[in-house]
C-alpha cells in the first residue's frame, strides 16, 4: 500500500509523515512539495490513496486532480482534497470537482487515519 500526499508546507508534511511512519508503518508513504512532482510520482508508483492539498504553488491542486483523473493510468486512484479553505462554498467546490474526501486543515489525524484506511483498507473498514 502506498500512499501518496502532494503538500507545499514543509511543516504538514512533516506531521503527516510521522504520523503516518507511527501509526501506519506499513504504508508507504510517498511526498511530493508540489503539483509538478507529484503528478509524476503518482504516474511512476500509482499509489493507492492520493492526499492532495488544493491550495499548491504553480499548478492548484485542483488542475493537478483534472490531469490525473484525464490520465489513464492514475483516472482511478482516488484523491482527497486537503485543504485550509473549509467554507462551505470551498469544501462544495472540491467535492464537485470530484475529490472522493476533504479533510479540513489543520489535519485531525484520527480522522485522517480513518480516511486513509477506508481507501487502503477496505475489507478492514467498519
Amino acid at each position: 500500500m502506498t500512499l501518496l500526499y502532494i503538500e507545499d508546507n514543509p511543516m504538514n508534511l512533516a506531521l503527516v509523515k510521522k504520523f503516518m511512519k507511527q501509526d501506519r508503518p506499513g504504508i508507504k508513504f510517498l511526498s511530493a512539495p508540489d503539483a509538478k512532482r507529484g503528478l509524476k510520482l503518482a504516474r511512476d508508483n500509482l499509489p493507492g490513496l492520493i492526499l492532495m492539498d488544493v491550495n499548491l504553488p504553480g499548478i492548484d491542486g485542483r488542475k493537478a486532480f483534472e490531469i490525473l483523473k484525464h490520465d489513464k493510468e492514475t483516472h482511478n486512484i482516488p484523491v482527497i482534497a486537503v485543504s485550509a479553505d473549509v467554507m462551505p462554498k470551498d469544501v462544495q467546490k472540491a467535492m464537485e470537482a470530484g475529490f472522493s474526501e476533504f479533510i479540513p486543515k489543520p489535519v485531525d489525524f484520527d480522522q485522517l487515519l480513518e480516511t486513509i484506511d477506508k481507501y487502503l483498507y477496505p475489507n478492514h473498514h467498519q
